[in-house]
């Protein structure tokens, strides 16, 4: 089931690493479009998306160097979106993208950012 309630923001199966990244996101058929990733763990990530997209959705996360990521849309909050993989990521891949992207203080769940 899919939900938007903070409870089960806070109920994911890994705890989501805070970083800044600029990636893409597409849904099935669509075009790209850039969005910011704001949290990553091997299970799932949040980004704010200026196009609403629809719970249960699949979309593509393309990270720069990296085959697009298929994921679910599990929870929205405005403009923040939350998504679980389709299949978890292996944690190096996760260890790569934080040696090169940088992960900077642990992530709240469904905390917005500022600034």
């Amino acid at each position: 089931m899919f939900a938007t309630s903070r409870s089960s923001k806070e109920a994911r199966r890994a705890n989501r690493r805070a970083l800044t990244l600029r990636a893409d996101l597409r849904e099935s058929g669509s075009a790209r479009y850039p969005v910011d990733v704001l949290d990553l763990s091997e299970t799932g990530f949040s980004c704010e998306s200026w196009d609403i997209l629809g719970l249960g959705k699949t979309v593509f996360l393309q990270i720069e160097s990296f085959a697009p990521f298929p994921a679910r849309v599990m929870w929205r909050d405005g403009n923040l979106h939350g998504f679980q993989f389709v299949r978890p990521l292996y944690p190096a891949v996760v260890d790569t993208i934080a040696q090169r992207f940088r992960f900077t203080a642990p992530s709240t769940p469904g905390a917005l950012r500022t600034g």
